[in-house]
C-alpha cells in the first residue's frame, strides 16, 4: 500500500518497493547482510556469524554498516515482520498483530481506532483488485494483446482522469529506492492526475490479467473520515470499472 510509503517518508525511513513475492523480500535483507558482513571484515578483521549474532546487536551493527530491514509484506497479505525468517512468517505477524491488540486495549481503543488515527495522520488509504478470466489458447492470445497494447499505446486517461505516469518494468530501466534496478517483468504501473495508481500484470499461475489499484484522499477530520471512505470506495469501483472496459476493449482490438 501506497500508505506504507506516506508513513516512511513522514518519519525519514526508506521504503523499497519490490516485485510481488517474498523472494524479492527476502533477496533484499539478503543483501543488507552481505553488505554489513562485507563492511565489518574490511573495516576491523571480523568475520561476523550473521545468525548467531541476537537481534539487537544486528540491528546496531546494520544501521551504522548498512540497512536495517523492520517490516516486510506484499499485496496478498502476507506479512515479514523481521529478518529472521526469509519468507512470508503468519506466526511472527500473529504475534505482533496480538501486541498492537494489546497496546489499543491498554490506551482504551479498539484496532479500528489505531488504524483510523493512521488515517487522520497520513490519508485514507484504499486498495482494490480487478481481474479477467481468459481460458484456453484464444483466451491467452487475448491476455497477450492487451499487455501488448498497454506497451504500444498506453492509456491517456482512465474515467475520464487524465494519466500522467507510466513505468514499463519489461523494457524501461527502474531501479528501487536502493539504487538497484527492479528486474524486468512484464508490469505496468499507471499514475493518474488525481493521485491514483494502478498496475497492470498476467497472472503467473492462472488465466487472467491482474489490475492492482490504489487510491487515497486527504482526511481534514475525525468526522469527515466516514464521508471520505465511502466516497474513495466509490471513485476506485468506478475506476476499476472504467479499467476492465478499456481491457476488454484492447483484447478485442
Amino acid at each position: 500500500s501506497p500508505l506504507q510509503d506516506a508513513i516512511g517518508k513522514a518519519h525519514g525511513l526508506k521504503v523499497i518497493n519490490t516485485l510481488t513475492g517474498f523472494k524479492w523480500i527476502a533477496s533484499k535483507i539478503r543483501g543488507y547482510e552481505d553488505t554489513l558482513k562485507a563492511e565489518l571484515l574490511k573495516k576491523t578483521g571480523i568475520a561476523l556469524d550473521y545468525d548467531a549474532t541476537d537481534y539487537a546487536t544486528r540491528a546496531k551493527l546494520l544501521l551504522k554498516h548498512s540497512t536495517f530491514y523492520v517490516f516486510g509484506d506484499e499485496e496478498s497479505y502476507g506479512y515479514l515482520p523481521s529478518d529472521a525468517v526469509r519468507d512470508k512468517d503468519g506466526n511472527a505477524a500473529c504475534l505482533m498483530f496480538c501486541e498492537l491488540a494489546a497496546d489499543a486495549k491498554k490506551q482504551g481503543k479498539t484496532v479500528e481506532d489505531m488504524l483510523n488515527g493512521i488515517y487522520l495522520k497520513y490519508g485514507f488509504f484504499l486498495e482494490g483488485i480487478g481481474q479477467i478470466y481468459y481460458e484456453g489458447a484464444a483466451g491467452a492470445a487475448k491476455i497477450k494483446r492487451i499487455l501488448e497494447t498497454y506497451r504500444a499505446s498506453p492509456p491517456k486517461e482512465i474515467n475520464g482522469v487524465k494519466v500522467t505516469g507510466f513505468r514499463d518494468f519489461g523494457r524501461q530501466v527502474i531501479k528501487d529506492a536502493d539504487g538497484e534496478r527492479i528486474p524486468s517483468q512484464d508490469l505496468y504501473f499507471v499514475d493518474l492526475a488525481n493521485g491514483f495508481s494502478y498496475a497492470v500484470r498476467g497472472s503467473g499461475t492462472e488465466p487472467k490479467i491482474k489490475f492492482y489499484l490504489f487510491a487515497n484522499a486527504k482526511v481534514k477530520s475525525a468526522r469527515q473520515l466516514p464521508s471520505v471512505k465511502k466516497a474513495t470506495e466509490a471513485s476506485l469501483n468506478a475506476f476499476r470499472d472504467a479499467i476492465i472496459e478499456d481491457a476488454r476493449a484492447r483484447a478485442e482490438s
